[in-house]
């Protein structure tokens, strides 16, 4: 199977069609160990971020610093509609399990 994620890109990419068309990863060690997965896809920047532990929280007034912290396995933004084909949904879950491979 092809990796689809992008850990260190070149600056040479001769348009940003190009590069835009990479999936552009990092991987982020701190607190919470996770993997940046970023592309843009006709003009929607989406962000996947795929962490190796979850941190669920419940909600406590008391304790609203942890719960501000709190995030699933996989946590996914972008800024606005998303409309994909089959091939591009399918790309989105294997970066998704090549992340994970990454982690574990």
């Amino acid at each position: 199977m092809k990796k689809l994620l992008s850990f260190n890109i070149p600056k040479n990419y001769s348009t940003k069609k190009e590069l835009d068309s990479l999936w552009k990863a990092k991987h982020i060690i701190k607190k919470d160990e996770c993997i940046e997965i970023r592309k843009t896809i006709r003009g929607v920047s989406l962000l996947i971020v795929v962490y190796k532990k979850s941190n669920p929280v419940e909600y406590n007034h008391e304790n609203i610093d942890k719960w501000y912290d709190r995030h699933q396995n996989v946590v996914i933004s972008m800024n606005g509609k998303l409309d994909l084909t089959w091939s591009e949904f399918f790309d989105i879950n294997e970066v998704t399990k090549e992340a994970l491979e990454i982690l574990l």
